[in-house]
């Protein structure tokens, strides 16, 4: 087992005794656990003393970490931990597994590990995402804030709703239920004035102010003014926008493309959209002009 090709690399569970085997199962280890997830990220999720509930889905129990020669990285402490994902593990104490298909964990306080076995973050959230990046979702009494890889809190928990970053500016909504954007130290570069908005796609975002939208760029100008009854993000293609009952096309940075004037318009697919105006209805192409009309 000294070379790495002969590295464990799945479970075998036989008789009910799991097992930590090569990929040919020429050589395999008996763990001393009842539950061993799948390896993922190069470490194993294992867990003592807890159940098989009527799904045969494990619950209950202490969860640990090991890793792919089978060594103990982190004790089985916890009433719960998520598989590795982006390079940590989410774990928890306090809460209970339930059995019958209900929630994986329900209750409890969470916190993260790196790959390890390094505890980076106490048990200490109501609760927790896992990382997108270098930052890491978390909640303590129903307010959001961000955590980095080293568990430090980057973000304070102020938020009543928080978003991953995307073009490297996070959405939020604040306690007066209003909607903005923080960039990664924290400092809201767009101040939170707008009804609902969207994440930046395409370097820009949709804003919705005294129930019309508009385009906004990295900076918070609008690209478009307040008009629209709907906007329609769209990271591939044009953004579809309506006013009243009528449809068109605006760019990422709010150019029309296609006049707000039609009654239906689809998306585009190879150039081509189908569209409704009036008694017309047919294809239009990216320059508006009809190319086909249906009977």
């Amino acid at each position: 087992m000294s070379k790495e090709k002969d590295y464990p690399v799945y479970i075998r569970t036989l008789n009910g005794r799991n097992y930590l085997c090569n990929r040919n199962t020429s050589a395999c280890i008996r763990l001393p656990y009842d539950y061993a997830a799948s390896p993922t990220e190069g470490v194993i999720v294992v867990a003592k003393g807890g159940l098989k509930d009527s799904f045969r889905q494990y619950t209950g129990g202490k969860y640990g970490l090991i890793d792919l020669k089978g060594k103990e990285i982190l004790p089985p402490d916890y009433d719960f931990m998520f598989s590795a994902n982006q390079g940590s593990i989410l774990l928890n104490r306090g809460g209970k597994g339930q059995p019958d298909g209900g929630f994986l964990c329900k209750g409890g306080k969470w916190g993260f590990c790196d790959l390890q076995g390094k505890v980076i973050a106490d048990c200490i959230y109501d609760q927790a995402d896992f990382f997108q990046g270098d930052y890491a979702r978390v909640c303590v009494n129903r307010l959001w804030g961000f955590i980095d890889r080293s568990g430090r809190e980057v973000i304070p928990t102020v938020y009543t709703d928080l978003w991953n970053f995307s073009e490297g500016l996070a959405r939020f909504r604040n306690t007066m239920g209003k909607y903005g954007f923080i960039d990664k130290k924290g400092k809201e570069v767009i101040a939170g004035r707008y009804e609902n908005a969207t994440d930046f796609l395409n370097h820009s975002a949709c804003i919705c102010k005294n129930h019309k939208w508009g385009l906004i760029n990295l900076s918070g100008h609008l690209l478009t003014t307040l008009k629209y009854d709907e906007i329609e993000p769209n990271k591939y293609d044009w953004l579809r926008v309506r006013i009243g009952s009528c449809y068109g096309y605006v760019d990422s940075q709010g150019n029309e493309k296609i006049p707000v004037k039609y009654q239906y318009l689809g998306n585009y697919f190879n150039d081509y959209a189908e569209a409704q105006l009036d008694n017309r209805y047919g294809l239009i192409d990216r320059q508006g002009k009809w190319e086909t009309e249906y009977l």
